[in-house]
């Protein structure tokens, strides 16, 4: 097995990478309310979605291929590929979870992402992963107990498998994109194309008022495709499973938006929950931006 894959703080690029990947996981923290203020059909919400998100990454990529070598390439040979196919199966199923469970199950299990990242990076990537990092994964599933409790039994089956296949997905296009050693920004923008693709035959007529065009167009033209192309980019300066760990604020401050513009109030173990997770990225981080030397306990043999 390779070395522990956690860079320390001084390996060149590991700041930005933290930086690039909390803000991804910030703007993400928007994205369940302005869908939940849609009230149209699920597939053409796919669909929709989907072109406007293809459509800014295009954007972006006509503006940046010629200053930016690392954004020349749209689609990063097959490697990018595939990671696409997975975030486009994470945006059709993060959308058909909304619509069979509320949005604090979406979120909670979404939040199981660096979960599946971590096996996966251990099966494919061969890693042993860092003590203080396993640490902080079982800290903030404790929170993720804590805030899911009551919300589970309140959830349909089908949502919650929608939300936890969306979960899966995302945290095997992390390991993909650390395996591959490509910047992947453009990839999420091909994964709305996907979406598209996979959503069009199932559409039947899209109904949007001005309003909901306003929360999609914003959503997904402009919020989704910075926040994802942030944080499609963390993998390569970060392990797969530290990157999860910053989609947990979607976890926590998801459905405070939520509650301060729907009225749906988080409980108690809510609160509780998320202030662990929270303390759980920040002291995670602290961890390893303050290391000087490279992790060493956990060494192959």
């Amino acid at each position: 097995m390779s070395d522990v894959a956690t860079p320390p703080a001084g390996r060149p690029g590991y700041a930005m990478g933290v930086g690039l990947t909390a803000l991804g996981g910030f703007l993400l923290t928007f994205d369940a309310l302005l869908l939940r203020m849609v009230q149209a059909e699920r597939w053409s919400l796919v669909f929709v979605r989907g072109v406007f998100m293809f459509g800014a990454g295009v954007v972006a990529w006509l503006l940046l291929r010629r200053r930016v070598e690392s954004a020349r390439s749209f689609f990063n040979g097959p490697a990018g590929l595939l990671v696409a196919l997975l975030y486009g199966t994470n945006s059709v199923c993060f959308v058909l979870a909304l619509s069979h469970t509320k949005v604090a199950n979406v979120l909670f299990l979404a939040s199981t992402a660096p979960l599946f990242a971590a096996l996966l990076s251990v099966v494919v990537l061969k890693e042993r992963i860092h003590p203080a990092t396993w640490a902080a994964m079982l800290s903030a599933l404790l929170g993720i107990l804590l805030v899911v409790g009551d919300a589970m039994a309140r959830g349909s089956w089908l949502g919650d498998a929608f939300a936890l296949a969306g979960a899966a997905s995302l945290g095997a296009a992390f390991v993909a994109t650390r395996r591959s050693g490509r910047n992947m920004f453009m990839a999420p923008a091909v994964g709305g194309l996907v979406a598209a693709v996979v959503a069009a035959p199932l559409v039947h007529g899209i109904s949007f008022t001005p309003a909901e065009w306003g929360y999609v167009g914003l959503e997904a033209g402009l919020l989704i495709p910075v926040a994802l192309g942030l944080i499609a980019v963390g993998p390569k300066y970060l392990p797969a499973p530290q990157v999860g760990l910053f989609l947990l604020l979607q976890t926590v401050l998801g459905p405070a938006w939520v509650w301060l513009f729907l009225g749906e109030a988080p409980s108690t173990f809510s609160a509780v929950g998320g202030a662990l997770i929270v303390g759980t990225l920040v002291l995670n981080s602290a961890y390893f931006l303050l290391r000087k030397s490279p992790p060493d306990a956990a060494r192959a043999r």
